[in-house]
């Protein structure tokens, strides 16, 4: 049985991310803070770079904010993240891999990611493209790229 989607946080969206110089573009992995009032984006090649995307007010174009710099390996490209809806679990998916990392109380994101992040149960399904922590925290979920493809949910071991 396929899980009931469940929404874990809503913020209001920047009218425009303005990207940072030298960049192209960022990705489309903009999960909201809970402990923050902004979003999270991130770019790779050779390192994957963790911003900060400020919500704004809605006046005006925003300058997402380089905050990290994650080595995960030429291999391990970010296709989708989420934050648990009390901030205290960041789960990154790449394309076979959903690494996870404990937010302490009081840490900022940026340096919840000085830590080394555990690995997680990833479903086999080819291209992991978008991964949704759970609103209860229990487990996330997960769905390639692809059509028809299943929705995966994996609980919290």
């Amino acid at each position: 049985a396929r899980p009931t989607p469940a929404l874990a946080a809503v913020v209001p969206a920047p009218a425009e991310v303005l990207v940072p110089p030298g960049f192209d573009q960022l990705m489309a992995a903009l999960p909201a803070d809970p402990r923050d009032d902004g979003g999270v984006d991130f770019d790779f090649e050779p390192d994957t770079l963790v911003f900060r995307v400020p919500m704004g007010d809605g006046g005006g174009p925003v300058v997402a904010e380089e905050v990290a710099r994650l080595r995960l390996g030429t291999a391990r490209i970010v296709t989708g993240g989420d934050i648990a809806a009390d901030g205290a679990t960041i789960v990154l998916r790449t394309y076979d891999a959903v690494l996870v990392w404990n937010r302490p109380a009081g840490t900022p994101l940026a340096a919840a990611f000085d830590a080394e992040p555990c690995e997680a149960p990833a479903p086999r399904e080819g291209f992991g493209e978008a991964i949704a922590v759970l609103a209860d925290g229990t487990g996330f979920v997960t769905v390639a790229e692809a059509p028809n493809a299943p929705i995966w949910r994996v609980d919290a071991g």
